[in-house]
């Protein structure tokens, strides 16, 4: 789209200043209506806190990942004081770092309007939402801080491979490997995503530089030591505080369990996957590759007749085009607008497809054969980190993390890929781009209403001080439960959740004696069962509570049914229950949303039961 030069200084500012805006808009709009009480960001909290209290990771807490999460969480908690506050706030930084970067390299690979069109996604569709009712898939408040943490790092590892793409500079190199180094430090795929990529990016670059072999090997020094270093301190530090193998084991993190095959057995993974169902996930690939073709085919046989001197009609396009895309593409009552993202491998495989065949003809403009070699890098990134969901790929649960490159790289191909290729035929880029930014507003519109309803839900006000945050009706139950907790135990006393719940660990401050956080099937997989009924043996805690958590997504019932059978006799041969509390408006037949119970051979203490609560 034509500017005159007096214009474009202006319109310089226009997308930062828009993406601002609504990240802003978003911020406010979703203020304290963060994490989940029950599942999985509770540990997230409690990690850090118990490290500040002097504990060792792996050692005095059993953990999973990488260190490098854990431990700046914990250096977020000594600097500014233990919180959910200050945890929200340290993620709030990260997530304008991450859309910094995401502008510079989509800058880089398209103009202004791919650069902000991409940012809005970011910030719309991926860093506030919260599409299911758990609020852990988001970038303030997630399920596991390596997912921010190591999109974080491994988008600065491209964000580096363009500064030395186009500045030549050595040292970036040697930042590139820094922060796969980090990234190793947190989780599996991330490192699995981000090395392939920018190894390609670096040998691609120097190959149509004519890069000597000297220099090529001193450039490969300067990575290597980048990408070891991390780890090799991490293990120095945690050698300090732990055994050789075990220090080995932690900076290893998850490259230890990925693994095992029960791990994968598992229901939920193989859902993540979807190749529990595979037939139906590729009926959903297809059915969506159409929908999307359905609008874009048409719309780029538009565009392609279309000349840049029919404005009126191009007009006419612009303003049509988005109302059509979001009738045709997400009638919210007849298409599944979870199941959207199904076709993003199909469209990346055959992007990088092109994109070497695109790099094996002759390229006169060192800056084109530069935005192909920074493109292809991103594609096998996108593509990559698809892996774990590439059968089911969502824009919700893990695709949070794991989708945003693949989507990202949608929008270059939509609104610079294909208007480009219309262009140099003869063609309206502006036809096309309408059509694509249709798509991607319809997108936005019905995932910020999905997330508008169940903020409208988050009524209920959970912790105090900074750890204040809004949950829904149905976690009113939490709360009392909380309550009755601060009432009911004294100061230096433990408890333990089963089988899940650790937010109620920390925000009544009690630790649990013992290394284990989290009793659901993954974790009994990991640490073995026999293994947390001998810690527990070992340390008591003074409390339990035993949660109403289903294990369904597992492919269990609960603890104690049909899995977790020796930790439940346990609870049962050493504890006494005091008092249950319900769920608001419980049916008779439901059982209660928690039990509270004690150290059998402790003192249970008279206690008249709150109203509400099941005896």
């Amino acid at each position: 789209m034509p500017t005159s030069p007096a214009v474009r200084p202006v319109l310089r500012f226009v997308g930062p200043a828009l993406t601002a805006l609504v990240f802003v808009i978003l911020l406010v709009w979703s203020w304290e209506k963060w994490p989940d009480v029950l599942i999985d960001f509770g540990r997230e909290l409690y990690l850090p806190w118990q490290i500040v209290e002097g504990k060792r990771l792996y050692a005095d807490i059993a953990y999973f990942n990488g260190p490098l999460s854990p431990s700046a969480n914990a250096l977020v908690f000594r600097l500014f004081g233990v919180s959910l506050r200050s945890l929200v706030v340290a993620n709030v930084v990260i997530l304008v770092v991450i859309g910094m970067m995401i502008y510079v390299v989509l800058r880089a690979l398209g103009d202004r309007w791919t650069a902000t069109a991409g940012s809005l996604v970011y910030l719309t569709m991926f860093s506030f939402g919260q599409f299911p009712r758990r609020g852990n898939y988001s970038f303030l408040a997630p399920y596991s801080h390596e997912m921010t943490h190591g999109t974080a790092l491994s988008i600065a590892a491209l964000t580096l491979l363009w500064i030395h793409i186009r500045k030549g500079n050595a040292w970036s190199v040697f930042g590139i490997g820094l922060s796969v180094g980090l990234a190793f430090l947190t989780k599996a795929e991330f490192v699995v995503a981000v090395v392939p990529a920018v190894l390609v990016g670096l040998s691609l670059h120097h190959y149509f530089q004519k890069t000597t072999r000297g220099a090529a090997l001193r450039l490969a020094g300067l990575f290597a030591s980048g990408a070891i270093l991390p780890p090799a301190i991490a293990f120095l530090l945690l050698s300090l505080q732990l055994p050789p193998a075990m220090a080995l084991k932690g900076v290893l993190g998850s490259w230890v369990y990925l693994f095992i095959g029960d791990l994968g057995d598992l229901k939920f993974y193989k859902e993540i996957l979807g190749t529990s169902d595979l037939s139906d996930s590729l009926v959903q690939i297809g059915a969506w590759s159409l929908r999307y073709l359905a609008v874009l085919v048409p719309a780029a046989a538009i565009a392609l007749a279309l000349r840049r001197s029919w404005r009126g009609t191009v007009f006419v396009v612009i303003a049509v085009a988005p109302v059509a895309s979001a009738v045709l593409l997400f009638n919210r009552q007849r298409i599944d607008w979870q199941t959207l993202a199904r076709p993003l491998p199909v469209f990346l495989i055959v992007a990088v497809c092109l994109s070497l065949l695109a790099l094996t003809r002759r390229e006169s403009d060192p800056q084109r054969r530069a935005r192909q070699v920074l493109g292809l890098a991103c594609l096998l990134y996108a593509l990559a980190l698809l892996l774990k969901m590439f059968f089911n790929v969502q824009v919700f649960r893990y695709g949070f993390a794991l989708a945003l490159p693949a989507s990202l790289a949608f929008v270059v191909i939509l609104l610079e890929v294909v208007p480009d290729w219309i262009e140099r035929r003869g063609g309206n880029r502006w036809a096309f781009r309408s059509a694509a930014l249709g798509i991607f507003a319809a997108v936005a519109f019905v995932q910020l209403h999905a997330t508008q309803d169940w903020f409208e839900r988050r009524t209920v006000r959970v912790g105090s001080g900074y750890d204040t945050f809004l949950a829904d009706d149905r976690d009113a139950a939490f709360a009392r439960l909380l309550d009755r907790i601060e009432q009911l135990a004294q100061p230096d006393e433990t408890l333990a959740v089963f089988p899940e719940g650790v937010m109620l660990n920390y925000l009544a401050r009690m630790r649990n004696p013992t290394p284990f956080v989290n009793f659901m099937p993954p974790e009994l997989i990991i640490f073995g069962e026999d293994r947390m009924v001998e810690a527990l043996d070992m340390h008591p805690p003074t409390w339990v509570v035993y949660v109403d958590r289903s294990a369904r997504e597992y492919g269990y019932r609960a603890l104690g049914q049909d899995y977790g059978l020796s930790l439940m006799s346990w609870i049962q041969n050493n504890y006494l229950p005091v008092e249950s509390v319900s769920y608001e408006s419980a049916r008779s037949d439901r059982p209660p949303f928690a039990t509270i119970l004690r150290r059998a051979d402790g003192h249970v203490p008279e206690i008249s039961p709150p109203p509400g609560s099941v005896p």
